[in-house]
């Protein structure tokens, strides 16, 4: 079915969601502007977790609805979401083996 025949409020979230999860530049909210990669990882996963939640159950219902382009669009989001949340792990675990190896050298 076309997004015509989705709810007009159950429209806008998920555009509202897609608008700001795929806006370029490395940081995407306020909660990232920070450089720390723990707190980006940190939002970047809240945002993930949200946009996930909105394509099972019954919000999923509504997203199936939806025309093919803007599902694959949204997950298209999704991943380059959960790319830049790769990206923060391995810079979170780089961080972290530094610390332990500071910590065990005499």
């Amino acid at each position: 079915m076309a997004i015509e025949s989705v709810s007009n409020e159950r429209r806008e979230e998920f555009e509202q969601l897609l608008q700001f999860a795929s806006r370029p530049g490395p940081t995407r909210g306020p909660q990232e502007a920070c450089s720390d990669p723990e707190d980006r990882l940190s939002a970047r996963l809240q945002r993930a977790q949200a946009l996930v939640a909105m394509t099972y159950g019954e919000q999923g219902e509504a997203f199936r609805r939806m025309a093919d382009t803007i599902q694959d669009n949204y997950m298209w989001a999704v991943r380059d979401l959960l790319a830049a949340i790769e990206t923060d792990v391995e810079l979170t675990l780089a961080k972290c083996k530094s610390n332990l190896r500071s910590v065990a050298t005499p």
